[in-house]
């Protein structure tokens, strides 16, 4: 797999095999199959922000404050975690996905990509 980062037509977009890759667009999510059209995923309200965990696909969605994270084969939600206020960015450590944050509070959430556990919250 490789996970390279380049910006499409609905946003940042990372690349995770040769088969899908994945956009945030403004109303949902995007699969885009090689084969086929985008597809929609469902994740929270205004996605933003794309990152890859080596499993998942994770999701920052600024107007609600949280992250989705979604199964890449099927695009099945596995779950929707509290972030902070518009979450805008996303990295992964090889454990934790960590959340920028900006909304006034300028925050950084540490996720735990396992179970989506908050184990930290940061201001600047």
């Amino acid at each position: 797999m490789r996970a390279d980062s380049s910006f499409g037509p609905f946003g940042p977009i990372k690349h995770f095999s040769d088969k899908n890759c994945f956009a945030a667009a403004a109303d949902f999510g995007r699969k885009l199959e090689t084969q086929s059209p985008f597809l929609p995923l469902l994740c929270g309200t205004f996605p933003w922000v794309t990152a890859f965990d080596g499993s998942d696909i994770w999701i920052a969605n600024i107007s609600d404050g949280t992250v989705s994270k979604l199964r890449p084969s099927d695009g099945a939600t596995l779950g929707v975690f509290p972030a902070g206020p518009i979450p805008i960015g996303l990295a992964f450590d090889g454990q934790n996905i960590w959340v920028a944050n900006q909304g006034g509070a300028n925050t950084v959430t540490k996720l735990r990509a396992c179970d989506g556990e908050a184990r930290l919250s940061a201001l600047r």
